[in-house]
């Protein structure tokens, strides 16, 4: 299960026990990964990171008499990435597959859905932030699968929550320049030499990301990033690429593959 804090800033989300050892494995690179996001190297400026920020990691242990049946529940809290005051009432999961991401048209028009890849591509959606943006964003996203890959990691997607705006005329660059911290929902500090005051551009608009023409905010990252490539996925690739003659579309994929995979959807649907 997972659970919204009243504010909308944080999560608290159930993990398998598997997920939680897994993140304390690599907790030391992905605290490295994180905290180094944005800041100045030799090579210039690092890729600010889309991955959902990991504030706590904590296991509850309950009496043998508990009617749950677990003696362990493991719980992790991360902040809310779809997180804004503009309403966000189209929502994807994007893995860059395409074997059984689909919902049907009924399901397309409930409350709340998420949808999913193949819904994403035949609604004809795109992200249209203008060749600048779209760049600074592909390097987070290229940043972000390289570490992942390294890690031996899949599964994990894109949220995006898509927010439509009226059709006012307002200027896309006005908008931007105008904004206060309050407005961009990300938490800022007072800009000194020890401490710039930095918003990735993904962030910076109600803490989204404006479309170029003004008719849409995009509010992403990336989530569900603990799951290893390990024997268990290896036989579940095997068994669904019998079931579905698919070994291309399907979601499981080893690391390597999995990332181009997904890098290259968004190049693709990122305008």
């Amino acid at each position: 299960f997972f659970y919204i804090t009243s504010d909308g800033l944080y999560m608290v989300k159930t993990l398998h026990r598997e997920e939680h050892k897994q993140l304390r494995a690599i907790l030391p690179q992905y605290f490295h990964h994180i905290t180094s996001a944005g800041k100045s190297s030799r090579n210039g400026n690092k890729p600010d990171t889309l991955l959902t920020w990991i504030l706590g990691c904590h296991v509850i242990r309950l009496s043998k008499h508990s009617k749950i049946g677990a003696d362990k529940i493991y719980l992790v809290v991360m902040n809310n990435i779809l997180n804004s005051d503009l309403s966000l009432p189209l929502k994807f999961d994007l893995k860059g597959s395409w074997t059984g991401r689909k919902h049907s048209l009924a399901e397309r028009q409930k409350a709340k859905v998420t949808l999913k890849d193949v819904d994403f591509t035949e609604m004809k959606q795109k992200i249209r932030v203008g060749p600048e943006r779209k760049a600074q964003l592909m390097a987070s996203i290229r940043r972000d699968c390289h570490f992942l890959e390294e890690l031996q990691l899949i599964d994990y997607s894109l949220l995006i929550g898509i927010h439509k705006h009226s059709d006012h005329g307002e200027s896309i660059m006005s908008s931007v320049m105008s904004l206060t911290s309050e407005q961009s929902g990300f938490d800022t500090v007072k800009e000194d030499d020890n401490h710039p005051n930095h918003v990735p551009v993904f962030r910076e608009y109600h803490g989204g990301m404006r479309s170029e023409d003004g008719k849409e905010t995009y509010v992403m990252g990336i989530i569900d990033f603990l799951t290893m490539y390990n024997r268990r996925k290896k036989a579940e690739r095997v068994l669904k690429t019998i079931q579905y003659l698919d070994n291309r579309g399907i979601s499981v994929q080893p690391p390597k593959k999995y990332a181009h995979r997904f890098i290259e959807f968004f190049e693709k649907h990122i305008i």
